[in-house]
């Protein structure tokens, strides 16, 4: 099952993401970068180091198929263009 956050990492405290699917396709907003209701924002390396102590890894090459696929998207009214740049794609490692 893929599990898909859209934008809404950043409002989610930090301890309220703690049942997660084995597949997440997420966004984040990093520091400064604006918004509503943004209670977490974080650079790139913090949702990587809390989800891989979660046994989680990032694979870019899935991210990037993503990407790929919402880049028509970002053009209209409301998508900002850093969407596309924060768009991360985890995988639970297999055991």
């Amino acid at each position: 099952m893929l599990y898909i956050h859209q934008r809404v990492f950043q409002q989610v405290p930090q301890k309220g993401a703690e049942n997660l699917s084995d597949k997440i396709l997420m966004s984040y907003a990093s520091p400064g970068q604006g918004g509503h209701s943004h209670v977490n924002c974080q650079f790139f390396e913090y949702w990587n180091k809390k989800f891989e102590e979660r046994e989680y890894h990032s694979i870019d090459y899935i991210a990037e198929l993503f990407k790929k696929e919402l880049e028509p998207f970002r053009k209209k009214d409301g998508i900002k263009a850093f969407f596309n740049h924060n768009l991360v794609y985890f995988e639970k490692k297999n055991e």
